[in-house]
């Protein structure tokens, strides 16, 4: 670590994941970034997760942990870690996500020297439950762009994992955190959040690697129409906060997508 590395702050959140929270915590560990500091949210394990707390915590005076009572909400949890993060940037990670070694040190070093981007994302691996590679499904290549990427985001064409973002402190802040009402795609909400404030950094390089598994979050919280519905409203909550004309026509244009959706879905099974 050189002189005047600022410290970055990890939040985890985490429940009943002990088959996969001791390499994502290891991951954070064996960083080539030295200056951070993790704090574990647990919602409420039954696992032996507060067990493996104590242990860590003994280890390695950087990590520390919130006992939080059962929520089930992600965006509750991170909003707790937040409260207690004390470092210059706050970074997320799931609890079944993991890093390479030099990712914060790329994330860090290259948007310290970027005088206008408030926040970052890298490139990201998708792992399967047995942490091998899943092929990328060239179906629909999602961009990865860097600068004002509002309209992007709002349109679905950019696709940002939320393990890879990095952003200033004052920046989480300045949007309140995590919108606790969202409760799928409360990630979006949030870039779309920074996305009206800042210009974003892009590193390119592949420095995450994220668990898709039957036990995400995102697929035993969503039901049929749920990721409509709630693009539906984090889109109406920009259309209703921005004056920029180009995100308020993506806006419009999801809106009118999500709806039709949502239409045809209500046509087939019967819903008024």
């Amino acid at each position: 670590m050189s002189v005047g590395d600022p410290l970055v702050s990890v939040v985890i959140p985490t429940h009943n994941r002990m088959h996969y929270l001791p390499n994502t915590v290891k991951s954070v560990c064996e960083q080539s970034y030295v200056n951070w500091e993790l704090i574990i949210v647990d919602d409420g394990s039954t696992d032996g997760t507060a067990d493996y707390l104590c242990e860590i915590k003994r280890r390695d005076q950087r990590i520390s942990a919130v006992l939080h009572s059962r929520c089930a909400n992600p965006s509750r949890l991170r909003n707790a870690g937040i409260a207690r993060a004390r470092g210059g940037y706050i970074t997320f990670l799931d609890s079944d996500d993991v890093w390479m070694p030099n990712k914060l040190t790329e994330q860090v070093g290259r948007i310290r020297h970027d005088l206008h981007c408030r926040w970052s994302y890298t490139d990201a691996i998708s792992i399967d439950d047995h942490g091998e590679d899943i092929a990328v499904d060239l179906s629909r290549p999602w961009k990865q762009p860097s600068g004002w990427i509002l309209d992007q985001l709002i349109s679905a064409d950019a696709a940002i994992a939320l393990p890879t973002v990095l952003a200033e402190r004052n920046l989480v802040l300045d949007v309140g955190g995590f919108d606790e009402s969202v409760r799928l795609c409360e990630d979006y909400d949030l870039w779309f959040q920074f996305a009206l404030r800042s210009p974003v950094l892009f590193v390119p390089e592949m420095l995450t690697k994220v668990r898709r598994h039957s036990g995400n979050y995102s697929h035993y919280a969503n039901q049929p129409g749920d990721m409509d519905r709630w693009w539906l409203y984090i889109c109406k909550k920009v259309y209703g906060s921005t004056t920029n004309l180009q995100a308020k026509l993506a806006c419009k244009r999801q809106i009118a997508l999500r709806m039709r959706r949502l239409a045809v879905r209500g046509h087939a099974t019967g819903e008024p």
